[in-house]
């Protein structure tokens, strides 16, 4: 259901991707304890992407990317599933605060946040998402640097 656009319902998939996701969720299933994929977004159809201000060539819209939802997971957590997803083939990421955005485009990574209202701002491409360290409570970051292959 939450690979299907949010939108007119649609639903189309680069299969390759797929793959990589279905692998990326068995790993993290036996990787990360307590932890599974839960993913929010899939494909878009045109109309929603540009309604919910997604990029003119976003790769949801040839089935290629998904955002998963990363509420509660402790930083080390997320660094682990990075390392994951790239380590499934996954090159682009958006990372912020209660989610990370996976595609199999080319390699590139921004941040992003979420705002009190729910609205999601860009940080730009050479910070990422901040997000509370679920273990510690103290406000914590993702940098470039921390990425596992950088």
């Amino acid at each position: 259901k939450d690979l299907r656009s949010h939108g007119d319902g649609t639903l189309i998939i680069h299969k390759p991707s797929l793959a990589a996701l279905d692998r990326a969720t068995t790993r993290v299933a036996a990787e990360i304890p307590g932890r599974r994929l839960r993913v929010t977004n899939g494909y878009r159809d045109e109309e929603y992407n540009r309604k919910i201000g997604g990029k003119e060539k976003s790769q949801h819209l040839d089935g290629r990317a998904f955002d998963i939802r990363v509420t509660g997971w402790s930083k080390s957590e997320r660094i682990d599933l990075l390392a994951i997803l790239y380590q499934e083939g996954f090159r682009g990421f958006g990372i912020g605060d209660k989610s990370f955005h996976a595609d199999t485009g080319p390699e590139r990574h921004w941040g992003y946040k979420y705002d009190a209202d729910g609205t999601c701002s860009p940080l730009g491409s050479n910070g990422c998402g901040r997000f509370k360290d679920g273990k510690t409570g103290e406000l914590d970051y993702i940098k470039a640097s921390d990425f596992p292959w950088a």
